[in-house]
């Protein structure tokens, strides 16, 4: 019996000991998991915090992009602090600028005016002809003739749901209610001849002229050249500190026009504009974008020193540098 006693004894301290040395080890590698965890579950943290920062500033937030590197694997240590003291200086960025902006062209936003719709009207007299220009007031009697001249003078738009609205009267109604859309017109002996869609971009403190239009039996009477000069008052009295349209390449009458109220290229667009046609067939058409600042808007304008490109980037800055140089 003593020497089964011994062994029993042996058995049950072996197993105390090794008992003891699991519960050791387990706490050791416990602890070792959760300082690497805690890290990474703080990281995740401020992560989602950012994200409903960013949800809450609807746009107005920008972050550095060096923000963006705290998963690269040459700045990201996970044992120790190395998560959280990298986080840490990575707040600088926060609700900071891109780029080495001057603080001088700064202005308040809620200093900005507010664009609206100006009813004006002008009248030109070319070679005899007396021109009227002025914004479609009763649009319910007048949309079914805006329409016909969108339909008789522009058949490009058929299959491109984004101007088709232009042929239809409903459409026309619809877009102009908004607020955001409006129609301009000329008239030639009080019969509405021509007409021009206006868009206002509200973010952008924008006006963009999109569609013009001359019904061709009244083509020729100089109503083209005109229409540029008076959508360009409107423009400027809308409030707006931006002036965009794209135009045409198959001819340059409307490269003319824009170009004689100070608009300035700002790029060709390859392929930038889908037109289709009532015979069913497509194609896209390179269009040259042209610009002009009003208002405030020169007094807010990035400096063009400052701005980073790259190589091919610089090709086409230094040549609309050269064409904006006598208009900043």
């Amino acid at each position: 019996m003593g020497d089964f006693s011994f062994r029993l004894f042996l058995i049950f301290t072996t197993y105390i000991h090794l008992f003891g040395m699991r519960k050791f080890f387990w706490e050791k590698i416990s602890h070792e998991i959760a300082s690497k965890i805690e890290p990474l579950i703080e990281y995740v943290n401020i992560l989602k915090g950012y994200q409903r920062l960013r949800e809450r500033s609807k746009g107005y937030l920008v972050i550095k992009r060096e923000y963006n590197n705290v998963v690269s694997t040459e700045k990201v240590r996970c044992h120790g602090g190395g998560w959280y003291s990298m986080l840490e200086e990575k707040k600088q960025w926060i609700r900071r600028r891109f780029g080495d902006i001057d603080q001088e062209i700064l202005g308040r936003i809620e200093e900005v005016n507010e664009m609206s719709w100006p009813d004006i009207e002008k009248e030109f007299e070319v070679n005899g002809n007396n021109l009227k220009f002025r914004m479609i007031g009763d649009l319910e009697g007048s949309a079914e003739r805006v329409a016909e001249i969108y339909r008789n003078g522009i058949d490009e738009i058929v299959g491109n749901i984004e101007y088709e609205w232009h042929h239809d009267p409903l459409g026309i109604i619809e877009k102009v209610r908004t607020g955001d859309w409006n129609i301009y017109g000329c008239y030639f002996k009080e019969k509405l001849i021509s007409v021009a869609s206006l868009h206002i971009i509200r973010g952008q403190r924008t006006l963009q002229w999109v569609w013009g239009a001359v019904d061709p039996v009244y083509r020729g009477l100089g109503v083209w050249q005109k229409m540029g000069e008076y959508l360009d008052t409107v423009t400027e009295l809308s409030g707006a500190q931006m002036g965009i349209v794209w135009v045409v390449t198959t001819h340059k009458y409307s490269q003319i026009q824009v170009e004689g109220v100070g608009y300035r290229p700002m790029g060709c667009f390859i392929g930038g504009e889908f037109f289709g046609g009532s015979d069913n067939r497509f194609y896209r058409q390179n269009v040259i974008y042209y610009g002009k600042l009003y208002g405030d808007g020169k007094k807010h304008l990035q400096k063009l020193d400052t701005m980073q490109l790259t190589e091919n980037s610089e090709k086409l800055a230094k040549i609309v540098r050269e064409l904006w140089a006598d208009a900043l």
